[in-house]
């Protein structure tokens, strides 16, 4: 498998948390904000929403699964799987409580886009 970083804010912004979790570096690619599409915010038309398509990563998409802690944006619908926001609490276990299921589907080669939707009909 291959890991990815895709986060909408700005790349000073995230690389020092990134730096920080992946000490190991073991994250292949790092996408920020200029990575997304812009679009009109539905919501605040004085404001941008900046959306993750996965199928611009080129991959694929039976083997890509996006961790978001906001919606998911209609283009990734199928590959994502919400989580809470990481907040800097030490106690957060919202991603050690995945890895069990990630790894799962790594080792039995499962489609992403199916086992994201049975992960989903779980909750």
């Amino acid at each position: 498998y291959e890991i990815v970083a895709f986060s909408a804010i700005f790349p000073n912004q995230m690389a020092k948390t990134l730096d920080h979790l992946d000490r190991k570096k073991r994250v292949e690619h790092r996408l920020f904000r200029h990575h997304t599409i812009k679009v009109a915010n539905l919501l605040n038309s004085e404001q941008w929403a900046y959306i993750k398509d996965v199928k611009r990563l080129g991959r694929d998409l039976s083997r890509v699964i996006l961790l978001e802690s906001g919606e998911p944006s209609p283009p990734s619908i199928e590959n994502t799987i919400t989580i809470k926001h990481w907040s800097g609490n030490s106690r957060d276990t919202a991603l050690a409580e995945l890895c069990p299921i990630l790894a799962m589907i790594a080792m039995r080669r499962m489609d992403a886009r199916e086992a994201v939707a049975k992960y989903k009909t779980q909750l």
